[in-house]
C-alpha cells in the first residue's frame, strides 16, 4: 500500500479551476501548480470561508466558503508554501474571526486536502497529502477504484473500518483499516461495487456503525469520511468523489422518531395506526393542538392512517406512504385543509446546534388563499426593522431558516386587497432552546379573534 503524508486533510471534488496565463506558451508550460480542497465537519460551523496567504506581507486571499458537511471543488495554484487561514462570520456583529490556521506546501504531484473539525469556536485544521498520479497505474478496464478513509468524528477516538457488498451483512464483512482520531488511512484499492460499511470500537467486534449501502462505479478516487452529526446516531459517512457533491450516508440500525400533531382544525381527537388499522392504534386519543409522544421504527416505508379516537372503522387519513430513512426524525401534521379533507403534511425540523443561531421551521396550515410571512421581531426590532422573514409561505407547505439566538415575538402576517400588511397572530417574546429542535405552525383557530393561532412545537 502506498504511504500518505499526513498532515490531515480531507478529499473531495475534482471539479478543479486553473488560471492561465496568456503571455507566453513557454511560461505557461514553466508554471507548476498543485491543486487543493476544502472540507468542513465542524458540526456547530454556519459557514466557513478559507483563504490562502504566500507570503507573509501579501493580501490573503479567499477560495471557498464551505457549510457543514460539505466540500469545494479543486483549486489550483502555483507550487509554493502558503499559510492557510479559516475564518468565519459572527452573527451577532458580523465580524469576520480567524478561527484556525496552518502552513502547507502545494506540490505537482500531490493533491492536498484540507479538513476542519470539532467545535468551531477551537476547531482542529488539518492537510492531508496525497499521489495524484497513482490512480494513473490502474488498468482503466479493470474497474476499480481507489479509497482512503478518514476518522474526523469525536464520538469515537479509535475504531476499525469494515467492508461487505451491499447484499451481504457484518458476519461476511472484510477488514478495512483502524483510524484514530482525525487520521486518515493508507491507499486502497477495490473493485467497483456498491459496498456497506461498518464501524466498530477498535479491537472488538463490537458494532457502532453500519452504513447504508455506497455505489463506487467509476475509476476514481474516493475518500470516505466518519464525521460527527446531528442525527440520532451522532455519526455519518461521508463519501467525496471527482465532484463537488458530498453524499452522505447515516446509520441503518438506528431506530427513528416519528411524533404526530393533531391540528386545531380538526373536530375531533384522533388515533394514529402504522401498517393496517385494528383495535390497537400505536398512538391513542391524540387530542386537537398537541404533539404525541415519539414513535422509535426502524428504517422503512410504511403505511400510516389516522381514524377518529376510539372508533377505527372511522377512518379520517388512510394509508400514508411514508418513507423514513436511516437515522431520521419526522413530525407528521394531521389537519382539515381548505376543502373539509383531511390533510397530512410531513415535516423534517432541524436537529443541528450552530454557534449563535438556531435553525426554525415553519409550517403554514392555516391560511389556505394567500401566502403568508412570519416575522420575527427582536426585542430591540419592529415589524419593518426585523432581519429575519419567512416569507411567502404558501399553503401545506414548511419552510426551514436559521436565525440569530436571542428572544423574538413571532408575528404572522398576509396582504389584504389593498396590498396592505394583516396580522393574522402573534406569540409573546420566546426564547428558543438551542438544544431542541423548533417549528412554528400557523393554523385556523375558533377562539381567536382574527381566525387563526400561531404556536411553537419544540422537541
Amino acid at each position: 500500500m502506498k504511504k500518505l503524508s499526513l498532515c490531515l486533510l480531507l478529499l473531495s471534488s475534482i471539479t478543479f479551476t486553473t488560471s492561465c496565463s496568456s503571455d507566453s506558451e513557454s511560461s505557461s508550460e514553466s508554471t507548476k501548480t498543485g491543486l487543493f480542497k476544502f472540507y468542513n465537519a465542524s458540526i456547530n460551523s454556519n459557514e466557513i470561508e478559507f483563504y490562502m496567504q504566500e507570503n507573509s506581507d501579501e493580501d490573503e486571499t479567499r477560495h471557498s466558503i464551505i457549510e457543514f458537511a460539505d466540500v469545494s471543488g479543486f483549486i489550483s495554484l502555483e507550487v509554493s508554501s502558503y499559510n492557510v487561514i479559516a475564518k468565519r462570520v459572527d452573527s451577532t456583529n458580523n465580524e469576520t474571526l480567524n478561527i484556525a490556521e496552518l502552513s502547507a506546501n502545494l506540490e505537482t504531484d500531490m493533491h492536498s486536502f484540507f479538513a476542519i473539525t470539532g467545535d468551531v469556536e477551537q476547531p482542529s485544521f488539518f492537510e492531508f497529502q496525497y499521489d495524484s498520479t497513482s490512480i494513473e497505474e490502474l488498468d482503466p478496464e479493470s474497474d476499480q477504484f481507489e479509497l482512503y478513509v478518514a476518522n474526523l468524528m469525536s464520538k469515537y477516538d479509535q475504531v476499525d473500518v469494515y467492508y461487505s457488498k451491499d447484499d451481504s451483512d457484518f458476519s461476511s464483512a472484510i477488514y478495512l483499516t483502524s483510524l484514530g482520531s482525525n487520521n486518515f488511512s493508507e491507499l486502497n484499492v477495490l473493485a467497483q461495487d456498491n459496498y456497506k460499511f461498518y464501524l466498530t470500537e477498535s479491537g472488538t467486534m463490537s458494532l457502532v456503525f453500519e452504513s447504508e449501502p455506497v455505489s463506487f462505479s467509476s475509476l476514481q478516487t474516493f475518500v470516505l469520511i466518519t464525521r460527527d452529526d446531528p442525527g440520532l446516531s451522532g455519526v455519518a459517512l461521508d463519501q467525496i468523489s471527482n465532484s463537488t457533491i458530498v453524499n452522505s450516508f447515516k446509520d441503518v440500525n438506528i431506530l427513528n422518531k416519528l411524533n404526530f400533531y393533531a391540528s386545531l382544525s380538526l373536530n375531533t381527537d384522533i388515533d394514529i395506526h402504522i401498517n393496517g388499522i385494528d383495535e390497537e392504534p400505536e398512538i391513542s386519543n391524540l387530542a386537537m393542538g398537541s404533539l404525541s409522544a415519539s414513535l422509535s421504527l426502524a428504517a422503512d416505508t410504511y403505511l400510516i392512517s389516522s381514524s377518529v379516537a376510539g372508533e377505527s372503522s372511522s377512518i379520517l387519513v388512510p394509508n400514508l406512504l411514508v418513507d423514513v430513512r436511516a437515522d431520521q426524525a419526522l413530525t407528521i401534521f394531521n389537519y382539515l385543509n381548505a376543502d373539509d379533507a383531511y390533510q397530512t403534511l410531513v415535516v423534517e425540523p432541524s436537529s443541528r446546534q450552530i454557534l449563535g443561531e438556531t435553525t426554525i421551521s415553519v409550517v403554514n396550515i392555516g391560511e389556505p388563499e394567500q401566502d403568508v410571512s412570519f416575522y420575527f421581531v427582536a426585542l430591540d426590532e419592529s415589524l419593518s426593522t426585523a432581519r429575519y422573514i419567512f416569507d411567502t409561505v404558501d399553503y401545506s407547505e414548511h419552510v426551514k431558516q436559521t436565525v440569530e439566538e436571542q428572544t423574538y415575538k413571532i408575528v404572522v402576517t398576509t396582504m389584504d386587497d389593498n396590498g396592505n400588511l394583516r396580522s393574522l397572530d402573534e406569540t409573546d417574546f420566546l426564547d428558543f432552546d438551542p438544544t431542541k429542535s423548533h417549528i412554528v405552525v400557523l393554523e385556523p383557530s375558533e377562539t381567536s379573534i382574527s381566525g387563526y393561532q400561531v404556536s411553537v412545537i419544540s422537541q
